[in-house]
């Protein structure tokens, strides 16, 4: 019997083996759809974007929708499992959105155990495969959860209300000084101190926050460009146009276009 290397969509979940001669890419262009691929043997290195850097084995590379995938393998052959979720799938698990809320790379042992047997459940051509499939999905997509939501230790209460404030302040954000200020720290021992327990600068938290945002209103609502540019905080259409490109490689326009294509072919195949 020939080897399966993916199976899917179930109820929006679709999974796929992937095998890396030395030096060969795995390239997936930037989809309003979320994924994560797993390091299963060997190592590959992300080339493009926020997820450029190593994947040793047991790394998990988590790429939200708009961010384009692109792997490497190094020396040897490498093996992946890639997972996908679309919309449906997160909107009967909306729990689990926070999985998807950044681009990461990590390592995380118990994700990798449910990928081997997901590459296993492959090959299985009875009625229980497909529940398995998405039970153990949906494994990795709890994992990714947990870590997702996981604080840094050592994180004080000033630092965690700079960020939220951060996050709900986009059309406006605070400046750095102002946070200083509330916090009760000088300037520089802020920026320093949000720096090292976020893993990121200010600027680079508000611009994730923006694209993320950005990414959830386009799947959601109509709303105009111009008008989401000027509740996103940005100068106008243009800037918007240029800075959320930049991030996904996608215009917003062309981001929520293929959204609703997609949903319209789900909504099809549903009759």
């Amino acid at each position: 019997m020939p080897r399966k290397n993916h199976v899917g969509p179930i109820e929006g979940i679709v999974v796929l083996a992937v095998e890396l001669s030395p030096r060969r890419r795995y390239a997936a262009p930037a989809e309003p759809i979320d994924r994560v691929a797993v390091v299963l043997r060997g190592q590959v290195t992300g080339d493009e974007g926020p997820l450029a850097g190593p994947g040793p084995t047991g790394t998990l590379f988590v790429a939200p929708a708009g961010v384009p995938l692109s792997l490497v393998a190094g020396s040897a052959k490498a093996s992946l499992i890639i997972v996908t979720f679309d919309e449906s799938a997160l909107q009967r698990m909306p729990e689990a959105r926070v999985a998807f809320a950044e681009p990461r790379r990590y390592g995380g042992r118990s994700s990798v155990e449910l990928a081997w047997r997901l590459r296993a459940e492959l090959q299985q051509d009875d009625a229980m495969a497909p529940l398995a499939v998405r039970v153990l999905a949906t494994g990795i997509l709890v994992g990714l959860s947990r870590y997702a939501l996981r604080r840094p230790t050592g994180i004080v209460a000033e630092l965690e209300h700079a960020r939220a404030l951060l996050a709900a302040r986009l059309r406006r954000p605070p400046p750095v000084a102002e946070l200083a200020k509330a916090a009760g720290w000088s300037r520089e021992h802020f920026a320093r101190s949000f720096r090292r327990a976020f893993g990121c600068t200010v600027a680079e938290f508000q611009h994730r926050c923006r694209i993320k945002q950005a990414r959830e209103w386009l799947v959601e609502t109509q709303i105009p460009l111009a008008q989401l540019a000027e509740r996103l905080g940005f100068a106008d259409q243009s800037h918007f146009t240029r800075v959320f490109r930049r991030a996904t490689t996608l215009s917003p326009g062309r981001f929520r276009q293929l959204h609703s294509q997609i949903t319209s072919v789900q909504n099809t195949r549903a009759f």
